[in-house]
């Protein structure tokens, strides 16, 4: 149960509506989120396949990525120490702002810096939730100037909701004492 556990965290989202209305919502984990800005598919923020990412955007040059993750070996770390392993493999870099943030009504961790990428400075703002056994992480990757990006990043992941945590039980195949039968598969909504 755990390996099916552990894959579904990989991917595994559908989408639904169209253009502002467009939501995404992830089978396994039963969180929800819009495309950046609203657009979906037809808005200035298109989707691609970015490999291990649940959600991956790009709009002229810049990207907008979420990550799941779900391990026990991740459940004991702080939120601080999870966000800073999306640093490794950055050499230079210059930072511009780390510290808390609420994601959902849970504790997460945002951190933005300056790197140089392919001779051209660019702007890397992430935040990172831990919530059960799972680790969320929204990146966002753009060159200079970013500030109208950062607020449409903010936007995106500030909007995420999850169904909670007796949903995250039944996709590991648990019960919890105010539940019935485990679903065998999380319903999809369409």
């Amino acid at each position: 149960m755990t390996a099916l556990w552990l894959l579904g965290c990989a991917g595994d989202v559908v989408a639904s509506g169209k253009g502002s209305e467009r939501v995404f919502h992830h089978r396994v984990l039963d969180y929800r989120i819009s495309a950046p800005g609203g657009g979906g598919e037809e808005g200035p923020w298109v989707r691609f396949d970015l490999d291990g990412a649940d959600l991956a955007f790009r709009n002229d040059g810049a990207t907008m990525t979420l990550l799941s993750r779900c391990s026990s070996k991740d459940s004991e770390a702080p939120v601080m120490i999870l966000a800073r392993h999306l640093l490794f493999g950055i050499e230079e870099r210059a930072l511009q702002q780390s510290g808390p943030a609420l994601v959902d009504g849970s504790p997460g961790w945002s951190q933005t810096f300056d790197t140089v990428e392919s001779g051209r400075v660019v702007r890397i703002k992430s935040v990172t939730l831990h919530r059960d056994l799972c680790v969320f992480d929204w990146i966002l990757v753009t060159p200079m100037p970013a500030e109208s990006r950062e607020q449409t990043f903010d936007l995106w992941w500030q909007e995420w909701r999850q169904a909670g945590e007796a949903r995250v039980q039944r996709a590991k195949g648990e019960r919890s004492s105010d539940e019935g039968t485990p679903d065998p598969m999380p319903e999809v909504s369409r």
